[in-house]
């Protein structure tokens, strides 16, 4: 609910990140809540080098902000 109001007050201003196989790897909850707000387009971009070491790195980021 944060993000869809969020959304609704400043627009859609950080892309969903995908990779070549049109699969999120960042974004999740920005989709959601796009969903949700009935959106027909979102900013999307498409990470297709090095996405193992980009994945891990937010796994990283994930778990540290989990910790707080």
């Amino acid at each position: 609910e944060y993000v869809a109001n969020s959304i609704k007050e400043f627009g859609f201003k950080v892309p969903i990140v995908i990779d070549k196989n049109n699969t999120i790897v960042a974004g999740h909850t920005r989709y959601k809540a796009s969903m949700e707000l009935g959106l027909e387009e979102v900013l999307v971009t498409c990470r297709e080098d090095n996405i193992a070491s980009y994945k891990t790195m937010l796994k990283t980021f994930q778990k540290q902000i989990d910790k707080q």
